[in-house]
C-alpha cells in the first residue's frame, strides 16, 4: 500500500490558483488555503455507475463513493483522475470517452478543497476489472436512485442534490443511446 502520509500536496487560493506552497497529507492549512481532489464516475451503457466500497482497513471503512483521491503535487484535475483509476482499477481514462463535469468547493474535517469531478464511459463488467484489494472492498454498478437511498443510511458519502441530479442527466443521456456528452473530450 502506498504511504498516503507522504503525499505532497499543492496549495491553491480560493480562485483554484497554485499559491507555490505545499504541504504534506495530514498537515493542517490556513483557513484561506486549499488543495485538489478529483472525483471520477464510470458509467456503463445502462447508465449505471461504477462506485466502490472502501476497503475495512482504511478510514471511513466499507463506505461506498466514486472512484478518485487527492491531487498530488504538480498534478492537475486529470493527471489526477487518470493516475487514480490507474492505480485503483488498472484502467487507463486515456482510452475512454469522457470530460469534467464539475468543480467544486468543500470545507470539511478542517480541510479546504476543490473537488473537479469526471466522468468516463466504461462498457466492463465488474468481474473483468482488476481493482486493487488494499483499497477497495468490492465494486458495483448503482443507478441515483440506489446512491440516493445508500446516502440516507450515511453507507455513501454525500452530495447535494444539484450535483446528483447532473449525474442523473447524464445517466439518462447515455440511457437514451445520447453518447454526444462523451464526445467533448479532455
Amino acid at each position: 500500500m502506498k504511504n498516503k502520509e507522504q503525499e505532497l500536496w499543492d496549495i491553491y487560493d480560493i480562485h483554484k490558483q497554485k499559491t507555490g506552497k505545499t504541504i504534506y497529507r495530514g498537515q493542517r492549512m490556513n483557513d484561506d488555503e486549499y488543495h485538489l481532489f478529483v472525483q471520477v464516475w464510470l458509467i456503463n451503457k445502462e447508465g449505471l455507475f461504477l462506485c466502490q466500497q472502501r476497503s475495512k482497513n482504511m478510514k471511513w471503512p466499507l463506505m461506498w463513493c466514486a472512484n478518485g483521491g487527492n491531487a498530488k503535487s504538480g498534478e492537475d484535475g486529470y493527471s489526477c483522475a487518470r493516475r487514480e483509476i490507474l492505480e485503483e482499477l488498472k484502467i487507463d481514462i486515456k482510452e475512454l470517452k469522457g470530460y469534467q463535469f464539475n468543480t467544486c468547493i468543500y470545507q470539511e474535517d478542517n480541510q479546504n478543497y476543490f473537488c473537479d469531478s469526471f466522468v468516463y464511459y466504461l462498457d466492463k463488467d465488474i468481474k473483468d476489472i482488476d481493482y486493487q484489494k488494499e483499497e477497495i472492498e468490492k465494486l458495483e454498478y448503482m443507478d441515483i436512485s440506489k446512491i440516493r437511498k445508500l446516502m440516507e443510511t450515511k453507507d455513501f458519502f454525500t452530495y447535494e442534490d444539484d450535483y446528483l441530479n447532473e449525474l442523473e442527466d447524464i445517466s439518462l443521456n447515455v440511457k437514451n443511446n445520447s453518447f454526444k456528452l462523451f464526445n467533448k473530450g479532455i
